[in-house]
Parts: C-alpha cells; structure tokens; sequence
C-alpha cells in the first residue's frame, strides 16, 4: 500500500457478518442454518466454514462483534435472518458495548 502512495491508515477494515437474534440460542441456530440452505443450496454446515455467522441473545451477540472491533475490524456489515426490523432495533442498541 505504501508503495502505491495509499495510507493504511485510511482503509476501513469490514467484515461481513449473519445474525439471528433470538433468546432461544437453538431456534437462532436452526434460523441461521435454514437461510444459509435455502439462500445458497449448499449444507449450512459448508457455508458456516466459509461465513461469519451468529445466533443467539442479543448480550452474547455484542461480546462477538466486540471480538470483531478488537481484532481492527472497523465496518461490520450485518444480515439479518427474518424479523429485520426487530434485530436492527436491537443491534443498534449494542452500539455502546462495541465502542461506538
């Protein structure tokens, strides 16, 4: 980067993320695996290899994501699997406990 004039300093470090919020972290799971299926006809088992994915309370999700910030990352972009408008409330709500 340097040697190309780029400060790295400048670059955003985002990763991509899949949540299931629920306080049923079972039922989260079995959501998570039944989207990864249906979305991408491979075993979720496969996909989970390859994605960042979480499913259960919204506490614990926050202790997750804050690995995420502690390790640089600086942009999570965020799936939602069903009920968007419910998770996207609570996610907002953990913006405190992830430093932002």
């Amino acid at each position: 980067m340097r040697e190309a004039g780029r400060d790295p300093g400048k670059f955003a470090a985002a990763n991509y993320v899949t949540l299931a919020l629920d306080d049923d972290a079972a039922r989260a799971e079995r959501r998570i695996d039944e989207f990864l299926e249906n979305y991408y006809g491979q075993p979720a088992a496969a996909m989970r290899k390859r994605q960042a994915c979480f499913g259960g309370p919204a506490a614990r999700a926050a202790e997750w994501l804050a690995g995420y910030a502690k390790a640089g990352v600086t942009d999570l972009i965020v799936r939602f699997t069903g009920d968007h408008e419910r998770q996207l409330e609570a996610v907002s709500g953990l913006r405190a406990a992830l430093g932002r």
